[in-house]
């Protein structure tokens, strides 16, 4: 049985290594994955290296845990009346469609390091080692299963394009997705010119794919 002192030790622990890794989810966002060392994360929260090395391995296994806690964060917009099979009509899936974005320009708005990291996961990824290029892959395929799923679906239900290559054409949505994200990020584009981007964006690809 734990003791209040073991409990509150634990507790401690536990916040040590959240804070570990929403740190270094900053510096490798800034940095990149190969201009980052444990002393530059160590430096940023303001202990020493060994506090880092207490609750990983070293600088690949935190940017494993920071990459998945990442991904989790984005797939996380894609449940409930977001999922792929949720929408009946192409007024559904436009609406549809419009959350999801809303929810990544808000996500990305409030946590821009996360659209930095998955630019250094797939950036840099083949040039750490081939786990991390295969985690790299796994993210674009995973993300081109899911965007087909919801072109899919809309094929089948008829208001999407009968004639849709949704395997194709879910590569290239995500391709010009990320590219634009990429690039608002960039330039560090206030809400008003996002929400411009996002509006052309989506007014594209709705023409596009509509029945």
């Amino acid at each position: 049985m734990s003791t209040p002192t073991s409990s509150r030790a634990e507790r401690m622990r536990l916040q040590l290594r959240e804070e570990i890794v929403q740190t270094a989810a900053e510096v490798f966002a800034e940095r990149g994955y190969h201009r980052t060392g444990i002393a530059d994360i160590a430096q940023r929260l303001g202990v020493g290296n060994s506090s880092i090395y207490a609750h990983f391995a070293g600088k690949r296994a935190l940017f494993d845990v920071v990459i998945d806690d990442a991904m989790s964060g984005v797939m996380s917009l894609l449940t409930a009346e977001n999922a792929p099979a949720a929408a009946d009509t192409f007024e559904d899936y436009q609406e549809q469609v419009r959350r999801i974005a809303s929810g990544f320009t808000v996500a990305l708005r409030d946590d821009p390091a996360v659209l930095r990291l998955l630019r250094a996961l797939l950036v840099e990824a083949g040039g750490v080692d081939e786990e991390l290029a295969g985690k790299a892959s796994a993210f674009t395929d995973a993300a081109t299963q899911v965007t087909a799923a919801y072109l899919g679906h809309g094929r089948s239900r008829g208001y999407l394009r009968a004639d849709l290559d949704v395997e194709a054409t879910a590569r290239v949505v995500n391709a010009m997705i990320f590219s634009v994200a990429l690039e608002e990020t960039r330039r560090e584009a206030t809400p008003e010119e996002t929400q411009r981007i996002v509006d052309a964006t989506l007014a594209l690809y709705f023409g596009g794919v509509a029945a």
